[in-house]
C-alpha cells in the first residue's frame, strides 16, 4: 500500500492534522494549514507571474521578427532616370534567401517547447556530470 516509511508517516501526519475537522475548517495555530494557504497564494502568484512573462516575452520574439522585415524595407533605392523594357535576369545565388537553423525550427517547433526541451537537456547533462564525479570519487 505505501511504498516506504516516509509515505506512511506523511498519510498519518496529514490524517491527524485534519482529523474531527473534515478538512473544511482553517485551523490558525496548526501549521500546516499555513503552509498550504502560503503554497496556493504562491502558485496563485506564479500563475499570474506565468501569463504576464509568456505575453512579454511573446511580443518581443514578435518585434525582433518584425524589425528585422522594417530594417529590410527602409532601404530607398533611387529614383530611375532612364527606364528600359526588357526581359528580366534569372535570380543568382545571392539573390536567394537561404533559411538559418534558426528559421526551421521556428517553423517546426513553437518557442516554448524548443526552451523546454534545452531545459531538459541541460538538466540531463547536469545529472550526468554529477554521476560522473560520484564515480570519479
Amino acid at each position: 500500500m505505501y511504498n516506504d516509511l516516509s509515505h506512511f508517516l506523511y498519510s498519518q501526519m496529514i490524517l491527524a492534522s485534519l482529523d474531527g475537522l473534515d478538512g473544511k475548517h482553517f485551523d490558525v495555530f496548526n501549521v500546516f494549514h499555513w503552509m498550504v494557504l502560503v503554497i496556493g497564494i504562491a502558485a496563485a502568484a506564479a500563475l499570474v507571474w506565468l501569463f504576464i512573462v509568456h505575453n512579454k516575452y511573446r511580443s518581443l520574439v514578435i518585434l525582433l521578427a518584425a524589425q528585422s522585415r522594417a530594417a529590410a524595407q527602409m532601404v530607398r533605392t533611387p529614383v530611375p532616370k532612364l527606364l528600359q523594357y526588357g526581359r528580366s535576369s534569372p535570380p543568382t545565388s545571392n539573390d536567394v534567401q537561404m533559411k538559418t537553423v534558426r528559421e526551421y525550427l521556428a517553423d517546426i517547433f513553437p518557442t516554448e517547447v524548443l526552451l523546454m526541451v534545452i531545459l531538459l537537456a541541460l538538466n540531463d547533462l547536469s545529472l550526468c556530470v554529477q554521476a560522473c564525479q560520484e564515480v570519479q570519487e
